[in-house]
């Protein structure tokens, strides 16, 4: 079984230094498999390793030779290539090595931790890329098959939407079966062959013509179940007549895609391959969604406006995607920074006289770091990488909470206008995030008014057919009316409205996340937002949320406790000196015996040499080498006892288990987190 973090091809022709390199990246979590020389390379790159490291000193070819085949083969040219050696170091061979197609390039001697970051790295865009590229792959086959049905002449329809769905689908030949209702039988509407296969005439001529009933042949399956179906046995089910013809082009295998449209089941994209392993899962829900496509396009044909909307969701969905990872990445490593910044200004607040000046300057210094973190909270919502806690909340409640305070944050020239019918249903969602979006839009409707207006949020239940959305499934709602008398926004403005950083205020007038963070807030609550708007006009917000048949849950009290001390002994183990230096110095301040350490290792280590049992491991999830989970594994494995509590700027890192406390935190909330573990 592999390892989750990936496999990893290590190839070496001296047997220790394989070995050396081989341990360095199991230890670092990864499968290894070996090759010892260029051959053997490139044999074991036939079964798609995650990632290659390879020296460039091999007996029978060299490494740069190696990495331009791997490179120029389409099968393993996304394969990331790291390039070692101790010959040939200078520049003009790592020079060599990069413009050849290798991904990094080491000399030795190097430290293993260079090695495993480099690895950590190319993995992590290795996996980028396959999520964009799964992504792209579906949005491109519903794009090319819209665009081959619309413009599509009667003559040549068949064979480009066979091209389209056979080309994405990686199949040698794709059929188009349609059904007569006359006479209930099945005919080959059309055909498609991939590029360079052999002699496909004979297939055609023992189909011409040809009328079979409905559910016999490969492409009777569709009648079966209605769902795509894979065909391994194909002497089973093949007619006689066509039987020589597919085995003399070598196909092994089929996928039977149903044409399904209200009627039921129309016609069959039948898909022969090479290959004869069934298609991944993946896929086979592209497959199923391209038959739906074909179907509802026997029913009626698309316009020209559904093709413009398709190409502009395309290109929204992958630039808001890839928005969204920047935005996630930055909060990520800023939330580090304001966990050292916001925790030593608490330490300080707390250490110093109420009558001290230091102590109102070291105060502002944690409100900034605060807001600075509702910042990064709105990247994260945005990115859908933040930490939610959601409960059933009562949104009339909530605005009438409010009210008051967006009054006053506004201002007198701008009335304020809440309707909250008594009716109104009960929202899932996280109180906080609402409130930060209600917030935002409201800031950003007293921006649109700077000589005054009108402001009004009102609540209304909906029930959504499905003819009247595209974005979110049939079903009943909570509709969250925003509207301002404002300047409004033009075509463009609402078009990019919701990308961070996007704005057209003047320099200073806001941080450009306002939209972004509600847009975030919303899609990560199961809902959907939707912007109306017209220069001079003002602009309206309707913010759909899923309705739940439950009553409101109460708030949570807040905590008026002292701060919690302790007298246990805490390994904290973090990779960012400043971010460990913080809770070291907290928890020490408590009372608790604490030890440290900068990563895995040394904390392995340091628990072994420390002469008492150690009750609480406190440690950052992702750090260079071995990380946290495994690290608890391993200490756990001496002390099945030992408690442990994980942190992270990713909520999406933490693992199953309520013992996680989010980046940025303050002495005070790691001390709260920290009792609650020990005394679970």
């Amino acid at each position: 079984m592999s390892h989750p973090r990936g496999t990893v091809l290590v190839v070496n022709d001296v047997a220790d230094a394989r070995e050396l390199v081989s341990t360095i990246l199991a230890v670092g979590g990864y499968t290894v498999v070996e090759a010892a020389t260029g051959t053997e390379a490139l044999r074991r790159v036939e079964d798609e390793p995650d990632l290659v490291v390879l020296d460039v000193h091999l007996p029978d070819m060299d490494g740069f030779e190696v990495c331009r085949r791997i490179k120029s083969d389409p099968r393993s040219a996304a394969t990331p290539v790291v390039q070692i050696s101790a010959i040939f170091s200078r520049t003009e061979h790592q020079v060599r090595g990069l413009t050849g197609g290798a991904d990094a390039y080491l000399t030795k001697p190097f430290e293993p931790e260079l090695l495993v970051a480099t690895v950590n790295a190319l993995m992590r865009l290795r996996t980028i890329e396959r999520e964009l590229s799964r992504s792209n792959r579906a949005l491109r086959l519903q794009h090319e098959l819209t665009q081959a049905l619309l413009d599509g002449s009667k003559a040549d329809i068949a064979p480009r939407v066979l091209m389209t769905i056979a080309d994405a689908l990686g199949a040698e030949v794709g059929e188009l079966w349609r059904i007569d209702r006359l006479d209930d039988t099945l005919i080959r509407d059309g055909v498609w062959y991939a590029p360079g296969l052999r002699n496909p005439a004979p297939l055609d001529r023992a189909t011409d013509g040809m009328r079979i009933p409905r559910k016999a042949g490969i492409a009777g399956c569709a009648w079966d179940h209605a769902s795509v179906e894979w065909v391994d046995n194909l002497d089973a089910r093949l007619l006689p007549a066509r039987a020589a013809a597919v085995r003399a082009l070598g196909l092994r295998s089929a996928t039977v895609v149903p044409i399904v449209t209200r009627e039921g089941v129309a016609g069959a994209v039948v898909l022969f391959h090479r290959s004869g392993g069934r298609l991944p899962e993946d896929l086979v829900r592209l497959a199923s969604d391209a038959g739906g496509r074909v179907g509802l396009f026997i029913e009626r044909r698309r316009n020209a406006e559904a093709l413009r909307r398709a190409e502009e969701q395309l290109v929204q969905a992958q630039k808001m995607e890839a928005v969204g990872r920047l935005a996630g990445g930055i909060a990520h490593d800023f939330n580090n920074l304001l966990t050292v910044i916001g925790g030593h200004a608490q330490l300080l607040v707390e250490g110093l006289p109420g009558d001290s000046p230091a102590r109102y300057e070291a105060q502002l210094i944690a409100t900034a770091a605060d807001r600075a973190a509702t910042l990064t909270a709105g990247l994260l919502a945005f990115s859908r990488k933040q930490g939610v806690h959601p409960r059933v909340l009562a949104l009339d409640e909530l605005l009438r909470s409010m009210s008051g305070m967006l009054r006053r944050m506004l201002g007198e020239n701008i009335a304020v206008s809440v309707e909250t019918p008594s009716d109104v249903g009960h929202v899932r969602a996280d109180r906080g995030q609402i409130e930060q979006g209600v917030m935002n839009l409201a800031v950003n409707a007293r921006d649109a008014m700077p000589t005054g207006g009108r402001l009004t949020l009102s609540l209304a239940n909906v029930d959504l057919e499905a003819s009247e959305t595209e974005t979110l499934p049939p079903g009943v709602y909570v509709l969250l009316t925003v509207t301002d008398t404002g300047v409004g926004m033009d075509a463009e403005t609402r078009a990019r409205a919701f990308e961070p950083f996007y704005t057209t205020k003047a320099t200073g007038k806001g941080t450009d996340l306002g939209l972004s963070t509600v847009y975030g807030i919303v899609t990560q609550s199961a809902g959907d937002v939707r912007v109306e708007s017209e220069p001079g006009r003002g602009t309206t917000f309707r913010i759909f949320l899923p309705r739940v048949d439950a009553p409101a849950d109460a708030a949570p009290a807040p905590s008026a406790a002292p701060l919690p001390t302790g007298i246990e002994t805490v390994l904290v183990v973090e990779d960012e000196d400043a971010v460990r230096s913080l809770a070291v110095a907290a928890l020490r301040k408590l009372g608790y015996t604490v030890l440290e350490a900068p990563d895995a290792e040394r904390a392995v280590e340091v628990f072994a040499q420390h002469g008492t049992r150690v009750d609480l491991l406190v440690t950052d999830v992702v750090m260079p080498g071995v990380n946290g989970p495994l690290l608890a594994e391993r200490l756990r494995e001496r002390d099945a006892a030992l408690r442990v509590l994980y942190v992270s700027g990713y909520a999406e890192e933490a693992p199953d288990t309520a013992a996680f406390l989010p980046k940025p935190y303050t002495g005070v909330s790691l001390a709260r987190k920290v009792r609650e573990v020990l005394d679970a």
